[in-house]
């Protein structure tokens, strides 16, 4: 079970809409898995795997068996409910996977900015963490030039 997140249904449709897109495009996948795009769904039938979106309200979204997570715009959340849901819950052991995308956020007490501090820490060598992959792109605070942080090393 993977799920797509964000501040709500509309904008987790967004990532929905680009993979049942690459789906389509490629015909070995699309041989292999269903597009329900009136329940935006993508369903892998021989074991039941999919990829679902899901609205926003945290309080329905405990007690799935959760292998991964797409969560868009982190920097739109309002408060940490739904990630924790989805990233924490005692319920929630196999989520192995969780891909965080967002832009900029203005909220340094938010979950989008503790997660962007984690990843300079990472990036910048003040944090070791195997099971965190981080990769930012961004501008650089002292200039207008562009920058890109990816894995451990940092380009730009």
């Amino acid at each position: 079970e993977v799920y797509g997140c964000a501040a709500d249904r509309q904008q987790a449709t967004i990532v929905f809409d680009v993979a049942a897109d690459m789906v389509r495009m490629c015909s070995a996948l699309n041989q292999r898995v269903k597009i329900l795009a009136s329940q935006k769904r993508i369903v892998y039938q021989p074991t039941n795997s999919f990829h679902q979106v899901l609205s926003a309200e945290a309080y329905s979204k405990h007690g799935f068996n959760i292998h991964g997570v797409v969560f868009d715009e982190l920097h739109t959340q309002l408060n940490r409910k739904l990630f924790d849901v989805m990233t924490k819950a005692p319920e929630t052991p196999g989520c192995s996977r969780l891909l965080l995308i967002t832009t900029a956020g203005t909220d340094t007490n938010s979950i989008c900015y503790e997660t962007h501090q984690k990843a300079k820490d990472i990036l910048e060598g003040r944090k070791i963490d195997p099971t965190f992959y981080p990769v930012i792109y961004s501008a650089l605070e002292e200039s207008k030039s562009f920058s890109w942080y990816h894995g451990r090393h940092r380009q730009g």
